[in-house]
């Protein structure tokens, strides 16, 4: 039998309940063969012609049971040497149950160790895989057993053997990996080295490097290769090299070995640029150096620009020369740079900063001029009230002030007139001030150009067309005391007005949230904190607004009556006295209803509410009222003539109203009755269009055309009741369309 590993467990194979059934199979086999021998005749005669008959001896059951019994004991005494000897081997068996291999992945993943460890564990596993064959027998005599070790001392080397293994693969991973860095980093130092510097800058930067390199880099790579050759030799005893990691191994000590003379290569390159670009660099002095003096010859030229028209290419000539100037500077850093690396002497170049200084008044004389006649040009023709006449006074007089220094500092005749003209050109704008602060007025409205037109005596068409320029060319300036108090009122309404805006804009942004008010199906405004804080300011905002004196303008903005087609349909405003009592409300188209009884607003003491709702009142009583005595005139004018006499939504009440009776009592004619009044449809359908045609104020052609529209589809539905014969009111066919009726209401009496 043989001791193997099964399911990383040890177990004999085969097991020693295989021995005993074996066993007991032969003693049942033994038992079975007796029972089948042939009767002695058969054997003793040769000539036997009667039937074998055969014997079949009776082995007692006890008997055999007796002999399992035995043989049980046999084996379970036998099995005590064996089961020692497994015992024995089971302290192998971290090397099967990957107890063994989970310490060597652990180790592995910790990258940072010195080859010691790692020679210690390999050395380890190779001892032990040679030493374990030798120490465990192969086979051992235990009793009647024959145990064969061989199985589990076979498998336990493999494995061991894949440790070493792992251990041995990952030293050569990483020392192969180390040569080829150490490969990548020479091929790297040799190009660095070997590439001409295209500039000084760049010549500093490979003297730096190959100082670096020479110092630290190629020391640091040479103790690398002296790590590669101890993993190689000590790997020489476990792992035969590949052709490609000889060669890697050959590459790197050949580049190692290459070193001093590349390094040597390196050095006549830097001799040779370090002269190319020393040269270079005093070829660029005397180049910088004649630079200078033209920009020298520049400035000094500056001094006899004192044409005005002149004065946008002078700036441009300015600003060029500065751009150049600063170039110049970019240009003394980059010397004071190469200087330095060559360990010359700084040069300072003063004469750069000299230009610079002789140029900045010039420059800034130039720049001032150009910004103010831009502006000046922007203000003149811009629309009147474009620009605040503040920031106009305010900007003429800094560069007033400016103009006015750089001509005092220049002693040079040109550019000192040049100046002397502009800030005079300043004096005479500073002159027209005033009316610019006055007629300037971004408040400035129609009304009030209305005043001053007629304060002047001059038509002033207010429009983007009229500009600053064309106001002070009007010669307004001996009005100016008289324009002063119109431009005050201004500037104050303007104020208002915004204040106005304001209060407006402040509601937009408010959110009115609502929450449903317990069961009730109603809802409430919540965080009403806001909105109360809002209104209280707004309330003192326009009690202060509406105390106001120059409130007039705006105080249509501030009454009811803009507001009263939004609480009533059809009321545009409304018609007061000078007592301020409501006598009649007019629509937006123009038309005139007259109310019963006069409402006093001053009654209500300010209460809007509460004269509001007396309008509501009265306007229902008054259209009533209109509408009954259209119905009482109908008759009694020709029906062209009544329709130009009443409000429009009148007119089209009462016709509809009289169309429905006439339609019901042509019913009772019959067919007959239908017809009649069909023809008369017609002809008054008729007589409205003639009248169309005519010569109508604008709300009586507002009132016809909607009238025409109701008397074509009444014509029409009319038609289609005589061609369905349709004679009784009650019939569908009439209750589905729509009828107007006038109720008379007496007592308990309704007459329809």
């Amino acid at each position: 039998m043989s001791i193997v590993v099964v399911s990383k467990d040890l177990t004999f194979e085969p097991s020693f309940d295989k021995f005993k059934k074996s066993l007991f199979n032969i003693l049942e086999a033994i038992c079975n063969a007796v029972r089948n021998f042939e009767r002695l005749e058969t054997q003793l005669y040769l000539d036997w012609a009667g039937p074998p008959e055969f014997l079949k001896p009776q082995i007692s059951q006890p008997i055999i049971e007796q002999l399992k019994r035995q043989i049980n004991q046999l084996i379970d005494y036998e099995r005590i040497i064996p089961e020692r000897k497994m015992a024995e081997l089971r302290k192998y068996m971290h090397f099967y149950n990957d107890e063994e291999l989970n310490r060597v992945e652990a180790f592995l993943r910790f990258e940072k160790k010195k080859l010691d460890e790692y020679e210690e564990k390999i050395k380890l596993y190779h001892d032990l895989a040679r030493r374990i064959p030798i120490e465990i027998e192969r086979t051992i005599f235990a009793g009647f057993f024959e145990v064969s070790h061989a199985p589990f001392v076979r498998t336990m080397v493999e494995n061991i053997e894949h440790l070493k293994g792992l251990l041995v693969s990952y030293l050569v991973d990483r020392y192969q990996n180390t040569t080829k860095n150490v490969i990548a980093e020479y091929e790297a130092i040799s190009e660095r080295v070997l590439t001409p510097p295209p500039n000084t800058a760049a010549l500093m930067k490979l003297v730096k490097f190959v100082q670096t390199t020479s110092d630290v880099t190629l020391k640091s790579l040479e103790l690398r290769l002296l790590d590669v050759i101890e993993h190689i030799t000590f790997l020489s005893d476990y792992w035969l090299l590949t052709e490609s990691e000889i060669s890697n191994n050959s590459v790197a000590f050949q580049w190692y070995h290459r070193m001093p003379q590349i390094f040597e290569d390196n050095r006549v390159i830097i001799e040779n640029k370090m002269q190319e670009y020393q040269d270079a660099l005093k070829v660029r002095y005397q180049k910088f150096e004649e630079e200078l003096d033209s920009y020298t010859k520049q400035v000094e030229e500056m001094q006899y620009w004192g044409d005005i028209e002149e004065v946008s290419r002078y700036q441009r000539r300015a600003q060029t020369l500065e751009t150049r100037l600063i170039t110049a500077m970019d240009k003394i850093y980059k010397f004071n740079e190469e200087e330095i690396a060559f360990h010359w002497e700084i040069t300072q170049y003063p004469l750069r900063k000299q230009i610079a200084d002789r140029l900045q008044p010039f420059k800034k004389l130039f720049d001032s001029i150009c910004e103010y006649l831009a502006k000046y040009d922007k203000w003149i023709n811009s629309t009147i009230g474009s620009y605040n006449p503040e920031e106009i006074d305010n900007e003429v007089t800094q560069y007033y002030r400016i103009i006015y220094k750089l001509e005092k500092a220049f002693q040079e005749p040109d550019v000192r007139k040049l100046a002397a003209a502009v800030r005079e050109k300043i004096e005479d704008f500073k002159d027209r001030m005033p009316t610019i602060m006055t007629l300037g007025n971004p408040g400035l409205k129609v009304r009030h150009w209305e005043q001053i037109s007629a304060i002047a005596g001059i038509p002033i068409k207010v429009d983007v067309d009229l500009t600053l320029g064309k106001v002070l060319a009007m010669g307004l300036d001996p009005y100016i005391a008289q324009f002063e108090g119109i431009s005050e009122a201004a500037t104050k309404e303007n104020t208002l007005e915004k204040s106005m805006d304001k209060m407006q804009l402040d509601w937009i942004d408010l959110i009115f949230t609502v929450n449903l008010y317990k069961d009730t199906g109603t809802y409430v405004i919540a965080s009403v904190d806001d909105i109360q804080l809002l209104l209280d300011d707004h309330i003192t905002k326009a009690v202060i607004i509406k105390n106001s004196p120059y409130i007039k303008p705006f105080e249509v903005r501030i009454i009811v009556q803009p507001h009263l087609k939004k609480c009533f349909e059809g009321i545009a405003r409304l018609k007061f006295n000078e007592d301020l009592e409501v006598l009649a409300m007019r629509s937006t188209e123009g038309e005139e209803v007259e109310i019963l009884e006069i409402i006093s607003t001053s009654a209500a003491r300010g209460q809007v509410e509460k004269w509001l709702i007396e309008i509501e009142t009265e306007m229902r009583k008054s259209v009533l009222y209109m509408v009954h005595q259209a119905i009482l005139a109908y008759h009694a004018k020709e029906r062209t003539v009544w329709v130009l006499e009443w409000p429009g939504q009148t007119v089209l009440c009462v016709g509809q109203t009289y169309w429905t009776q006439q339609v019901e009592e042509a019913m009772l004619e019959g067919v007959t009755g239908l017809k009649r009044y069909l023809a008369q449809c017609q002809e008054e359908l008729n007589n409205i269009i003639l009248l169309i045609r005519g010569t109508l104020s604008k709300q009586n052609r507002i009132t016809l055309e909607a009238l025409v529209t109701l008397d074509v589809h009444s014509k029409d539905v009319l038609a289609e009741l005589y061609n369905e014969q349709v004679v009784k009111n009650t019939d569908f066919r009439w209750l589905c369309q729509l009828r107007y009726y006038w109720l008379v209401r007496i007592l308990n009496k309704c007459n329809k």
